[in-house]
C-alpha cells in the first residue's frame, strides 16, 4: 500500500477548521516534499489564539505555501528553518514579503520583550535568533532561512519602531557585495551594538 503526503491545501484546510488552535509544528519527517507547487493563492486564515508556530527543516517552497495564509496576531513563539529544495531561480524579497512580511508586528513585540537577538549572515543563509538562554516559556523567535540578501528585511523590521535600547549582534562571515551594501544600512540602526 502506497503512502500519501498530506498537501498544503490539506493542512490549510485543517488550520481554517481549528480557529482555536494554540500551538501548530510541521517537521520535514511530516510533509517530505508533497507541498511544494501547492496553489499559491487562498483566503488568509485568522489563528488569534495561536501562542507557537514552528516550521523544522522545511524548504522555502513549501514554507511559502503555508505562512502566507497564516495570520497569528498573538504568536510568542516563532520558528523557522528552511532550506532550498532545489537550484530554480527565487525572488528572496517577494518571499520575505510574502511569507514573513505580517509576521513582522510579532516579531517586533518579541524584540521589544528581550534586550538582544543575533545576526549571523552567512554566503546562502541567514539565522536571526531573539531567544532567552535557559527559558523556554518566554516569547521568542528562531529564524534560519537561506536566503542571502535578507539584510534589508531585517532592517525593515528593526526600523520600525523598535525599542532602541534593544541591541542587535550582527555576525557576518563569506557574505556576498549586496550583503555588505544591507550592512551599511544596519550600521546606521541605533539598535546595532556590534558588527563582526
Amino acid at each position: 500500500m502506497m503512502n500519501e503526503w498530506i498537501s498544503a491545501g490539506q493542512i490549510l484546510a485543517l488550520l481554517a477548521a481549528s480557529p482555536l488552535l494554540e500551538s501548530f509544528s510541521i517537521g520535514v519527517s511530516d510533509v517530505g516534499s508533497s507541498l511544494i507547487g501547492s496553489p499559491s493563492t487562498g483566503t488568509p486564515i485568522q489563528l488569534p489564539n495561536l501562542k507557537k508556530l514552528d516550521l523544522d527543516g522545511i524548504a522555502v517552497e513549501v514554507v511559502g505555501n503555508i505562512l502566507p495564509f497564516i495570520r497569528a496576531p498573538n504568536c510568542e513563539v516563532f520558528q523557522l528553518d528552511a532550506f532550498r529544495w532545489n537550484d530554480d531561480p527565487f525572488d528572496a524579497t517577494e518571499f520575505l514579503t510574502r511569507s514573513l512580511g505580517h509576521f513582522d508586528a510579532i516579531l517586533r513585540s518579541i524584540l521589544y520583550f528581550h534586550s538582544s537577538s543575533q545576526l549571523s549572515l552567512f554566503q546562502d543563509h541567514a539565522q536571526w535568533l531573539c531567544k532567552p538562554p535557559k527559558k523556554f516559556d518566554a516569547q521568542y523567535f528562531s529564524i534560519d532561512i537561506p536566503i542571502d540578501s535578507s539584510v534589508p528585511w531585517v532592517a525593515d523590521v528593526l526600523g520600525q519602531g523598535v525599542d532602541p535600547a534593544h541591541r542587535l549582534t550582527v555576525f557576518f562571515r563569506d557574505v556576498n557585495a549586496e550583503n555588505i551594501t544591507g550592512l551599511k544600512r544596519l550600521s546606521l540602526l541605533h539598535n546595532v551594538q556590534t558588527l563582526q
